[in-house]
């Protein structure tokens, strides 16, 4: 064993103070030479041990372990490239045999993990001296390659006492990230070999299109350039095609068709275009390459892969304003209300839910939305979570309109489009009565906690949080309980009011699997609990996984429920072991099964489960509109509003930036508005047809609508003001170019910007003045897709002017690289001192082989150990000290007599001395002389007893000492002060040894 310490500061701090307690032994005179040196040993003894301890001691220890981390790559291009002329598993099959045969090299103390990776990694095993088996490598697919990432994640994952290898299976097509500059940067300090299994490929007669470029901004109804990057490996014939959102651009001139025929040569080959000028907003630019069917003139035609065809840019430039209106039935294009909005001078588009951009950027050239008698379901969460978004933070209008199936009806409870509405979704409590009561019954059996996708989620969380998201979408008023089954049951959530929804979220959320399965008595005590309710219906929602125990019961008891008025929704996920007799129980009860294979879908089907007719929440009686805000915008020119025939339900919202307009009967909400962050939002709770049918007559009724879609549309871009998003690598590079009306630039503004990013997340930077007139920034990027941002410049705490700018980021294609890159790969290898290796050969080499590899060194930290020896030295110490262990001893008396007869006799001698000296000088002087000689040599021996004993006397507190002068001319009369004091009786026996000898 080696011992090392970590800092050499403190040893010599420690060094310096044990120097010091070296010379106190002066200070510690009137201790015994015995206790003195005890007390230094134990100073020094306990400087050091506090020293080696602050230094970081340590024993060290050479260890003979490997481990081992094997990191696979599981990006498209590794397995869809790869795999071309094969088998789809053909790749796949090559890494477990491999994985099998490391697995089988292990010793008895060695260790296997395993990572897996594509745009992330992701630790599948950790390192282990169980067998690995067949381990899950499908991970939660992320678009790239990022050796980089996964190298790091493997070294982290390497047990500190132990021998590190890293085993590498990749096409060498990393995407993100600098893999070789990463391990060539640590050099021979990364002491981790990097054995590589390159994954092999080369493809002929395949051409991907790699880029399109185009500029971000142009002036309304300019033609934009654009230039198309193909790469192919070998000599190839085909079409392009290019599109400007939906519509297809003619490229071929006077020709048939609107495809550009090209040849394109081995490598790279760049195409330039043009798009022609419209009034669009934002040219979404999609270009698609497509082979012939056939081959002619000897150039191959053949093109496997399709999908790495395509490429897109995005264009913005100033045009007229646009407005998408949103409907769930499309009887016609044209309606009242699209015309109603194209007399503002704006363009208008009709779409259908499914119809609807996906992503923020699809809105971005929309000045407003309307939804028209939309539900939430009908719109997906995707587009949910952009149209709140374009609202919030590009400062977009919206305007929701109602229906059978909007507010309340429509779902919006518990979605996005709640929180947007300027009014609460609640049911006035004197209209409606509890009319829903549902149990949850869910499975928490041990099979649950199985992970879903090799990710860190398991069965159970998602099945807990599609039932919390389900919760929420509940009405207040409705009946809620939750009860979790395995062997036994419990009430999770006793049936009641769902005032608390995100509190019995919570408790749904906290359920954890373990047991068996046994869900009769689970269904029993759910009916029990839906008996002793009031509800004019009444569900229950079961999921599980598995069969369960006495399951031949079920039908039994699903009678008794069904006997009851009871209906069960029931959910079966996992291998379908439970599918039957669920489906049996649903259907004995009149409920509807759901067979769920992809467990993500969960919360979408358990929304759907708990979700049950009820009576409409519509109020369908003729009123006459009551103005509560005449003097808004929206009403200007109207003293009154004509006649309606029905509204939804709602509740106004109690927030003062709430502003209610309009109202119905019993002073029910029928228009509001509010701002909402950036944007601005109106509700009308009537419809626009069937309830508004004199409306379609009354001559205000355009003008009406279109007072609303000029109120909430978001401002449009400031002239002078051009902003451009340019990407490179993995940055965004956001400029914003300006200029006043006389052509000068505009300085010293304060600009800021949203960015919001594909996946929904935004961030808020600011832009610095660079140039007169010119402010950038720059931000990282996190994920390949559309990039937008609202850009805002201010003065002072005033906004002068806003912009808008969107970008595609697609550095991460997989599928661009033709050919693996095998010298990436054998240059990592060669900058760690590992080895290349053959994907045909598994087990080629012993992966647990101790040569080449740095011995591991194995350090135990002593500061603990340095602590406790410490606490106890320190012990000693202070017992040095204060207990006067050497007269228990017999050294103490001993050394006192010594100290005492020593003073004696110096005192004696002294004496004698004196005497002599005064014989000699006083041999002729008179009795007188003499008498005062012998007075003067008494008041001299006093005074030196006097020096001796202040000399002598140990250290007492003020309050018990008592003037030496006076003690000593007193000593006779202060019999009982020294009877007390051990000390002071010492010191009269003294004195009284001393006078006696004088006397003699």
């Amino acid at each position: 064993m080696q011992l090392s310490i970590d800092s050499t500061f403190w040893l010599v701090c420690a060094a310096v103070l044990v120097v010091a307690a070296l010379t106190s032994w002066r200070l510690l005179g009137a201790m015994a030479w015995q206790r003195r040196s005890t007390a230094i040993v134990a100073r020094t003894l306990l400087l050091a041990a506090i020293g080696l301890a602050l230094a970081g001691l340590s024993s060290v220890r050479t260890v003979d372990r490997v481990a081992v981390v094997a990191v696979v790559d599981m990006s498209r291009s590794a397995h869809v490239l790869a795999n071309a002329g094969n088998n789809n598993t053909f790749v796949r099959n090559h890494i477990e045999a491999w994985l099998e045969a490391v697995d089988q090299q292990k010793h008895t103390d060695d260790l296997l993990g395993v990572v897996a990776f594509d745009g992330r990694a992701i630790v599948v095993q950790t390192p282990t001296r169980s067998r690995v088996g067949d381990v899950q490598l499908e991970i939660p697919s992320r678009e790239g390659t990022n050796i980089e990432q996964a190298i790091a994640v493997a070294r982290a994952m390497l047990p500190a006492q132990t021998q590190g290898r890293i085993l590498l299976v990749t096409d060498g097509n990393e995407t993100i990230g600098d893999a070789l500059g990463s391990v060539a940067s640590r050099g021979d300090t990364g002491s981790v070999p990097i054995d590589v299994v390159p994954i092999r490929y080369s493809l002929d007669n395949e051409v991907a299109v790699t880029r399109l470029d185009a500029p971000g901004f142009v002036q309304q109804g300019a033609d934009i350039p654009v230039r198309a990057f193909l790469q192919s490996s070998t000599p190839l014939q085909g079409e392009i095609r290019l599109f400007d959102g939906d519509d297809e651009i003619d490229l071929n001139g006077d020709e048939p068709g609107a495809a550009l025929p090209v040849s394109i040569n081995a490598g790279q080959t760049v195409v330039p275009l043009t798009v022609p000028g419209s009034d669009r907003r934002l040219h979404d630019l999609r270009i698609a390459f497509e082979p012939p069917t056939q081959s002619s003139a000897g150039v191959s035609s053949a093109d496997l892969f399709l999908e790495n065809n395509i490429a897109r840019a995005i264009t913005l430039s100033p045009g007229r304003g646009r407005v998408l209106v949103v409907t769930d039935t499309m009887g016609s294009q044209r309606t009242p209300l699209t015309d109603a909005v194209e007399s503002t001078g704006y363009s208008t588009d009709v779409r259908v839910p499914s119809a609807l951009p996906v992503g923020l950027a699809g809105f971005a050239e929309y000045d407003t939305v309307v939804l028209d008698d939309v539900s939430a379901d009908s719109l997906i969460d995707e587009t949910r979570a952009a149209l709140d978004q374009y609202v919030r933070s590009l400062g977009g209008g919206l305007i929701v309109v109602g229906g059978m199936n909007s507010f309340g009806p429509g779902g919006y409870r518990g979605t996005e489009l709640e929180h947007l509405v300027p009014l609460l979704l609640d049911i006035p409590d004197r209209l409606i009565r509890p009319d829903v009561a549902i149990m949850i019954v869910l499975d928490r059996s041990g099979s649950m906690a199985q992970s879903v996708l090799g990710s860190v989620r398991s069965q159970q969380d998602i099945a807990n949080e599609a039932a919390a998201i389900a919760v929420s979408r509940l009405e207040p008023t409705d009946l809620v309980g939750v009860i979790a089954f395995d062997n036994s049951y419990s009430r999770v959530v006793p049936l009641a009011p769902n005032k608390e929804p995100r509190e019995t979220s919570k408790k749904i959320r906290s359920i954890r699997a373990d047991g068996g399965t046994n869900l009769g008595p689970a269904l029993k005590a759910a009916l029990s609990d839906l008996e002793k309710v009031d509800a004019e219906k009444k569900h229950i929602v079961v999921l599980s996984d598995g069969r369960s125990q006495a399951e031949e019961t079920l039908p039994d008891i699903a009678r008794e429920v069904a006997a009851k008025g009871v209906t069960i929704t029931s959910i079966s996920v996992g291998d379908g072991s439970a599918a039957p007799k669920m489906r049996e129980i649903a259907e004995i009860t009149d409920g509807t099964f759901f067979e769920v294979v992809h467990p993500d879908r969960l919360p979408r089907v358990f929304i759907d489960a708990v979700r049950v007719e009820r009576s409409p929440r519509v109020l369908e009686q003729q009123f006459v509109p009551q103005l509560v805000f005449g003097s808004s915008p929206i009403l200007a020119g109207f003293p009154s509003l004509p006649l309606l025939d029905g509204l939804v339900l709602t509740r106004e919202r109690p927030d003062p930036r709430a502003i209610l307009i309009a109202r119905g009967p019993d002073n029910l909400p029928l228009l509001a508005e509010w701002q909402v962050e950036l944007g601005r939002v109106v509700a009308f709770t009537s419809d626009s047809d069937r309830w508004s049918s004199r409306w379609l007559t009354w001559d205000g009724y355009r003008k009406f609508w279109s007072q609303i879609v000029q109120r909430v549309s978001k401002p449009a871009q400031s002239p002078g003001f051009i902003a451009t998003i340019a990407h490179e690598t993995d940055t965004l590079t956001l400029t914003l170019e300006t200029l006043a009306d006389d052509a000068e630039p505009i300085v010293d503004l304060r600009v800021e910007a949203n960015v919001i990013g594909p996946d929904g997340k935004e961030r808020v930077v600011e832009l610095w003045q660079v140039a007169p007139g010119v402010y950038e920034t720059s931000t990282p990027v996190e994920e390949q897709g559309a990039y937008v941002a609202a850009i805002r410049a201010y003065r002072g705490q005033t906004m002068i002017g806003t912009a808008l700018a969107a970008q595609i980021v697609e550095n991460e294609r997989e599928l661009d690289d033709l050919k693996s890159n095998n010298l990436l790969v054998a240059e990592i290898a060669k900058q760690s001192n590992g080895r290349v290796l053959d994907l045909d050969s598994p087990g080629q080499i012993d992966m647990f082989s101790r040569e080449g590899i740095e011995p591991a060194r194995a350090r135990s930290s002593l500061w603990q150990l340095l602590v406790w020896i410490a606490l106890g030295i320190y012990m000693c110490d202070i017992a040095t000290r204060r207990i006067a262990w050497d007269r228990l001893l017999g050294l103490g008396e001993r050394t006192m007599a010594s100290v005492t007869l020593s003073s004696t006799g110096s005192l004696t001698s002294l004496a004698s001395r004196e005497t002599h000296r005064s014989m000699e000088s006083t041999s002729a002087l008179s009795d007188l002389d003499a008498a005062r000689v012998v007075a003067k040599q008494q008041q001299s021996r006093r005074e030196s007893v006097i020096e001796q004993l202040r000399a002598s006397r140990t250290q007492r507190p003020d309050s018990q000492a008592a003037p030496i002068e006076t003690m000593a001319s007193d000593i006779s009369s202060d019999e009982s002060s020294a009877e007390s004091s051990g000390l002071l009786a010492a010191k009269r026996r003294a004195m009284q040894r001393f006078e006696e000898n004088e006397s003699d």
